[in-house]
């Protein structure tokens, strides 16, 4: 059985499948017996009226179980790959802590030597003052210190 989309008569696509009994015989109404009566599935379009598919039932509870065989493979594939997004979700979440972590120790250090730094500076004789706060050895503390892109030390 195709997947019908749309009706083929005015290209709606509001489709309905109903269900339709029909006698077999000539035998009478209210005389009839259960295998004289044939099911059949009908896909109707709602807009127009169009039969788009008449099949039997036979064939439709076939097609169903396929279906739900599908569905249940779709459904069991859907699950591995969300345990398989969570198991990575949550390894990312961790390496995302720990460079926190990280880059919070880079702070906190980034900061004492800033402030080991204005200490120095403070000592120094004033005549040493400004020679020593433009020396070498004074930029490679600065260096030291100096910030990245989040403000914390390499």
């Amino acid at each position: 059985m195709s997947e019908v989309q749309k009706c083929r008569e005015c290209g709606g696509d509001n489709l309905l499948w109903t269900q339709c009994n029909s006698n077999k015989t000539d035998v009478a109404e209210g005389r009839l017996r259960t295998h004289e009566i044939t099911c059949s599935f009908v896909l109707g379009c709602e807009d127009c009226s169009e039969t788009i598919a008449v099949i039997s039932a036979d064939k439709f509870i076939a097609n169903y179980g396929t279906a739900q065989s599908e569905l249940a493979a779709l459904r069991e594939e859907l699950g591995q790959v969300k345990r398989t997004a969570m198991t990575e979700i949550l390894a990312l979440n961790s390496t995302l802590n720990n460079q926190a972590k990280e880059l919070a120790a880079a702070e906190q250090r980034n900061a004492e030597l800033s402030e080991l730094l204005g200490e120095v500076l403070s000592e120094v004789p004033h005549g040493w003052g400004e020679s020593f706060t433009d020396s070498e050895l004074a930029e490679s503390i600065r260096q030291a210190i100096k910030p990245t892109e989040s403000g914390a030390s390499e």
